[in-house]
């Protein structure tokens, strides 16, 4: 995983969105928002990751982890 500032993610790696997607939702439905705290669970050979939180998991696709 890698950002646009160049930062490199691991899996277990704490990560916390910087703005609000409400195209984006957890497997429970919940929209990803700004602040929200997730731990990196997957990394996928595409740049898209999984992460888990208190509002359930998420895939976030290469472009909006990138951007971040």
């Amino acid at each position: 995983m890698c950002t646009a500032a160049g930062q490199q993610g691991l899996v277990g790696e704490l990560v916390v969105h910087r703005r609000n997607d409400r195209r984006l939702t957890t497997y429970r439905g919940v929209a990803v928002r700004n602040r929200a705290l997730w731990t990196v669970t997957e990394i996928r050979p595409d740049g898209s990751i999984h992460a888990a939180g208190s509002d359930g998991s998420v895939r976030l696709p290469a472009d909006y982890v990138h951007d971040a």
